[in-house]
């Protein structure tokens, strides 16, 4: 803590007194030596100081006050105490070792028991000296060993606070440092006698701007670091209104002062102080919230966006129309203590939910720089590892509370409109990692189905215009694929409001710029010797694309885009991967997509020229498609099934189609029921068996009688309908968890299969009432596996 020559007490109001104690002189006074410099592992150190901690919470403060006898043992703490401090000050936090005793002998000096204890005995302490004083002897300044623990304590807070940024140091004489030394010490023992009162100081118009530095740090490592650490300080003395009164005063005065003299004429020691100020008002007001309703207080707030735009560099509003929306590249101690505390973040999202306020441009500031130091990102990661550590490290701060998609929103749309007017790659571009991490935040906003639908059609409405502007660096594909999962969780209403909106956006063509790209990769595609030119990007997009266009037939919303280029562009895909090899990667990357598109968009309805064809004409290509496919693609499998189930009642079947058909879904649901998918594909499979069951249903229903036939008189059909009546009549109770999901899911399709067989083989004259003439398609389920968005048909049950 530095000290201020303008407003400190001058040497002359009294000279320091260190007590009748002889250790609190050699406290003051001594120099103590880093434990690097010895060889000394710092975790001993802090295992020594959380010893001496408990020995000073064991004494009888009864016994102090008029027996010497245990002066020993407090020097002796208190020495252990110091020398944990000061090497915690001093040492290079990169090659710390012991890093849990430290912090728990950290987390027991921020604790504010032991906080109430340390004033209790710098108040025995000062009374000791008071009696010892000589009579008639001049007036002294008292100082105890308490207060020289409370000094190297605010020292070792600013150190852990500024997250490693070093203050900038010149070289200064000894006599200028024992004058510092001296200052910070006067400032200690300005502090009142009780840890309650503490927050007094930091109003007063009496204590000096070193005491009131000295009390926010104090009050900011039990208050801020300590919860962050595990102890929960609300529940002594002090409560969260009192200190938002004295904190309330505080920032009103020191934002006055900011505003007359700028803030580029602040030190970095009261900026640091202004971040603990704010820090600390934001955890307090937190807390106050969790009770009651948030208090009207406008001056405060902009006074506090007043000192928080100092600290973040962001200027004034009216002179700044387009701030960098780059990170920090490195954070100042004063950022450090903003950022890092994310709380605040989060406080800033609740007190300034308007981007139409002045100043809003500080909150953005705020948590762009919390978002590019939460959250590993790295180009060469894999996109679900990535977004595994932000849903441990970011969503549940994000997600506490609706107002960060506002945020959240207001970045992108800025993003956008530097992308419209400059479109860069990812190579060159810095915000695009920051994108990212927004586009997956509002993912996950938009799947929690926690925001008003106005605030989805408007983060709906951003993701869209990205999705044309992105361009095809892996990062940018990576997040049109977060895009993709974000509009899949969207209903018809919101999507169709979302459409709404960007037709009448005038700065970006959603329509025209994604029927280019359709219409550019169509004509490759088309071309065989541009099809050898197509990259792995390109068969990216071209599943995106088909992605794209599944969701908004699903929705209703498919006549946006010319019917005629998509049903070209399907045509050519089928033509494309139809002459292609079976482990080529294109087919791979596109073969389910197209699936799923086939069976859900109704092509036939789209363009004019296709009226006329039968929609049974894409059966044959589309089991020469899943002919190459293997039986543990469990997607392939439930796409082709969807694909039966929603084109069958309307389409003629041939008997070789049909047979085809079976024996390919039979195989899988047999898979499926004897537990031959593993590890990560066992969720997946007891997902999709109950589609797979259905279709089998569906063909049975609508294909000829020879086909029927031959089906049934598979001894593997025989096999499969012996499991199936097994889970029908519930004589196996099965313990695994995995077989009574399995039965759960299949009892219903299994139920309505097994009478279509009876009906089939003149076991019963009833046809199963139980299949309906076409079974709805009830959403597009969203889940990233295997490197891709996949969406999953859900049917409706009747």
């Amino acid at each position: 803590m530095a000290s201020d020559s303008e407003t400190e007490p001058e040497s002359d109001a009294g000279e320091l007194d260190p007590g009748t104690t002889d250790f609190a002189t050699q406290l003051t006074q001594r120099e103590l030596s880093p434990a690097a410099e010895h060889g000394i592992d710092l975790g001993i150190v802090a295992r020594n100081a959380q010893d001496a901690m408990e020995s000073l919470v064991g004494l009888d403060l009864k016994d102090i006050e008029t027996d010497d006898t245990h002066y020993q043992t407090i020097e002796n703490n208190s020495r252990a105490i110091l020398a944990f401090l000061d090497n915690v000050v001093s040492h290079d936090s990169g090659s710390i070792s012991g890093v849990q005793a430290i912090q728990a002998a950290i987390c027991a000096l921020l604790d504010g028991s032991f906080m109430s204890l340390l004033f209790d005995y710098r108040r025995i302490f000062h009374i000791i000296a008071a009696k010892a004083m000589s009579p008639g002897s001049t007036s002294s300044l008292v100082v105890c060993w308490a207060d020289v623990v409370l000094v190297k304590l605010s020292e070792a807070i600013v150190a852990i606070a500024r997250g490693g940024d070093e203050l900038p140091r010149e070289p200064e004489f000894i006599t200028l440092r024992r004058h510092k030394e001296d200052d910070l010490l006067r400032a200690a023992i300005q502090l009142p006698e009780h840890w309650r009162d503490v927050a007094t100081v930091v109003s007063s118009d009496y204590a000096s701007p070193g005491a009131k530095r000295l009390a926010l740090c104090v009050l900011y490592g039990v208050y801020v670091l300590g919860p962050d650490l595990g102890t929960t300080p609300w529940v002594y003395a002090l409560s969260a209104a009192e200190l938002l009164r004295c904190l309330q005063l505080h920032v009103e005065q020191v934002s006055a002062t900011c505003e007359e003299n700028g803030a580029a004429e602040v030190t970095d020691e009261t900026k640091i102080s202004w971040a603990m100020a704010i820090a600390l008002f934001a955890a307090a007001d937190l807390e106050t919230i969790n009770v009651s309703a948030r208090a009207y207080r406008p001056h405060t707030d902009a006074s506090l966006l007043r000192l928080l735009r100092a600290i973040m560099h962001c200027g004034h509003p009216t002179r700044l129309a387009q701030p960098s929306m780059e990170p920090f590249s490195a954070l100042n101690g004063a950022q450090h203590i903003v950022v890092d505390a994310s709380h605040v973040t989060l406080w800033s999202w609740y007190v300034w939910d308007d981007v139409r306020l002045e100043g809003f441009q500080t909150v953005e500031k705020v948590t762009i720089n919390w978002l590019h130091n939460r959250g590993t990102f790295s180009d060469s990661m894999n996109p679900q590892d990535l977004m595994d550590r932000w849903e441990e490290g970011l969503a549940p701060d994000l997600l506490r509370s609706s107002q960060s998609a506002t945020v959240i929103l207001q970045i992108i749309t800025r993003v956008c409109s530097m992308l419209a007017v400059t479109p860069k790659t990812a190579s060159g571009q810095e915000p695009l990692p920051l994108l990212y991490k927004c586009i997956w935040a509002a993912s996950c906003h938009l799947s929690s189905k926690e925001l008003d639908m106005r605030s989805e059609v408007d983060i709906g409405h951003g993701l869209c215009k990205l999705y044309v502007l992105l361009q095809n660096s892996k990062v940018e594909l990576d997040m049109k694929d977060l895009i993709i999962l974000a509009l899949a969780s969207l209903d018809t209403a919101t999507l169709k409001g979302v459409m709404q909106t960007l037709f009448s956006d005038s700065q970006v063509a959603f329509i025209s710029r994604t029927e280019e790209s359709i219409r550019r990769l169509q004509t490759s595609v088309s071309d065989v010797k541009m099809r050898r030119l197509l990259s792995y990007g390109d068969h990216r997009n071209i599943r995106q694309l088909l992605q794209i266009i599944t969701l908004f037939s699903h929705h209703e919303i498919i006549d946006c885009f010319s019917g005629d280029l998509i049903c070209l562009f399907v045509r050519s895909l089928i033509c494309w991967l139809s002459a292609t090899p079976s482990n080529a990667a294109c087919i791979r990357t596109v073969r389910d997509a197209l699936i799923l598109c086939i069976a859900v968009v109704d092509l036939s309805s789209l363009s004019p020229n296709a009226r006329n064809s039968s929609s049974s004409k894409w059966h044959e290509p589309l089991l020469q498609l899943i002919s190459q496919s293997h039986r543990a693609d469990l997607f392939v499998a439930t796409n082709f099934a969807a694909y039966f189930v929603l084109k069958c009642p309307s389409t003629n079947i041939s008997s070789a189609t049909t047979v085809e058909a079976w024996a390919y879904l039979s195989d899988v649901l047999m898979m499926i029921i004897s537990r031959q998918f593993v590890d990560a594909a066992e969720p997946l499979a007891l997902l999709v068996c109950e589609n797979i069951c259905y279709a089998l249903n569906v063909l049975l229903k609508y294909s000829t009688e020879n086909a029927i036939q031959a089906c049934l008189s598979s001894p593997w059909t025989a096999r499969m309908c012996v499991d199936l009546r097994s889970i029908i009549s519930r004589r196996n109770v099965r313990i695994d968890p995995y077989f009574k999901i399995l039965d759960d899911n299949l009892l219903y399709s299994a139920r309505s299969f097994i009478q279509s067989v009876n009906y089939a083989v003149g076991a019963t004259e009833d046809p199963s009432p139980n299949v309906p003439e076409i079974r709805e398609l009830s959403e597009l389920t969203a889940f990233y596996i295997g490197g891709f968005p996949r969406l999953m048909p859900r049917f409706a049950r009747e």
